[in-house]
């Protein structure tokens, strides 16, 4: 595991309840569960407890780790309605892709002391109605970019006027705001500014059999059909292949003219690489995680040679314990789907490349404990019982132990929890291990 990860692991780990809260803290009877939708869905998150006043709903960061207040997420996230950020409900509305993978958690406080819930994991869906099938319409250029798209591959890292630009085939691009959402007018082509630029791309077909990057095919494992590109720096041809007839790919001739001896290398961190079978999917020999194919090589999925100056193998990411692959590196670019891509083929690769997943930080919720309940000539109410003279409840339950109208004493368990104000005929009390209660009338 990497030394970011492990950082990260500690941070988060300092967000989770710790297990057993002061005496004073408020008990949590049921804890918020994951949810799972579509984007521009909505969920609700919620928390039961007993003698809670006051609730403070956060998003945490699966990247860095860093918490902010659901009050704030709208800021954040724009688009996003939350309501009830200072209750025990949570509801979130219009939730957008971005907030894939985040997660969730409310702390309660009754004034004297506080409890955090354990972290809630958000998982957002591609939502396919929400793409648009057809052309867009590509309107508020900025100036001097010609909008139209790229058709002729010979002319992918040749850019008009030497200008450094990102262009799309079968899609459009919008720019990327700091948290992946996209933004702003839709183009063909986007020039790039500054160091860098973030952009969206997102195909005009909800079925999307590959991707090309500069002549490069990749096959995802899930139908990709939106991706967010950071960090582009140089030339980039996109295209979302929806035929049997892509405009930019390289053929394997176009490859051989143009090698010109430098060294080409494919490395994969975090991750490992395999050779692929003739059939262009399956894999054999063993598993490297960097190889040379500057000179011809021998394949030792077909255990026949190939020539140098391309390859064509399949990338699979290695996750940690609790992390998640959140995107991959491809190089200097960061990109992030739509879909979950923990491995990917790349066909007829020609550059040296770096891959590397990004790793998103999921927690494993704590069990909590489950203790039994017995009464001996009385009942219980509560942890979903109702008058039951026996059952098993989680840890910090609230029960109610009914006695009967005729004059006795309770004994058993008496300490057992919070003993909280006594009232004619029932007894209260908050379970944490094994207990037992024993009603015997008085005898005269």
């Amino acid at each position: 595991m990497k030394k970011t990860a492990l950082s990260l692991l500690m941070i988060l780990c300092l967000l989770l309840p710790l297990g057993c809260a002061s005496a004073d803290a408020p008990v949590i009877d049921r804890q918020p569960e994951s949810v799972s939708i579509k984007e521009n869905e909505e969920c609700v998150f919620q928390v039961a407890h007993g003698a809670a006043e006051t609730f403070l709903w956060r998003f945490v960061d699966p990247d860095s780790g860093r918490t902010i207040l659901a009050t704030k997420a709208p800021e954040e996230f724009p688009g996003l309605e939350v309501d009830g950020a200072q209750t025990d409900r949570l509801s979130l509305k219009r939730v957008p892709l971005e907030l894939d993978g985040w997660g969730v958690f409310c702390r309660l406080s009754n004034g004297s002391d506080s409890v955090d819930t354990v972290i809630a994991m958000l998982s957002v869906r591609y939502n396919v109605n929400a793409v648009t099938t057809a052309a867009p319409t590509v309107t508020n250029a900025p100036p001097n970019v010609s909008l139209s798209p790229v058709v002729n591959q010979n002319q992918q890292n040749d850019a008009a006027d030497g200008e450094t630009v990102v262009r799309v085939v079968n899609g459009y691009l919008q720019m990327a705001d700091s948290n992946g959402s996209p933004t702003g007018e839709r183009y063909s082509e986007i020039p790039v500014t500054g160091s860098s630029i973030d952009i969206a791309v997102t195909a005009n077909s909800k079925n999307v059999h590959s991707w090309i990057l500069n002549g490069v095919r990749y096959d995802f494992e899930d139908n990709i059909t939106r991706m967010v590109i950071r960090k582009v720096t140089e030339t980039l041809v996109i295209e979302p292949v929806i035929d049997a007839n892509p405009q930019t790919i390289k053929s394997a001739q176009d490859i051989q003219d143009a090698r010109t001896g430098d060294t080409l290398i494919v490395k994969s961190i975090n991750s490992r690489m395999h050779f692929l079978q003739s059939n262009g999917r399956d894999v054999g020999g063993k598993s490297f995680r960097e190889f040379d194919f500057t000179n011809d090589y021998l394949n030792a999925a077909t255990n026949q040679n190939e020539n140098g100056g391309q390859i064509s193998v399949r990338v699979t990411g290695e996750a940690p314990d609790n992390y998640r692959i959140y995107g991959w590196k491809f190089n200097d670019m960061r990109l992030t789907f739509n879909g979950e891509v923990t491995y990917f083929i790349v066909n007829t690769l020609d550059r040296s490349m770096v891959y590397e997943p990004i790793f998103g930080y999921v927690p494993t919720p704590k069990p909590i404990p489950t203790y039994s309940v017995t009464c001996y000539r009385c009942t219980f109410s509560g942890g979903g019982y109702n008058h039951a003279t026996s059952g098993y409840v989680k840890a910090g339950t609230h029960i109610t132990i009914h006695l009967p109208p005729d004059g006795g004493t309770l004994e058993g368990d008496l300490n057992v929890g919070d003993w909280l104000n006594p009232a004619f005929g029932d007894y209260y009390y908050t379970v944490n291990h094994d207990c037992y209660f024993g009603y015997y009338p008085v005898i005269n």
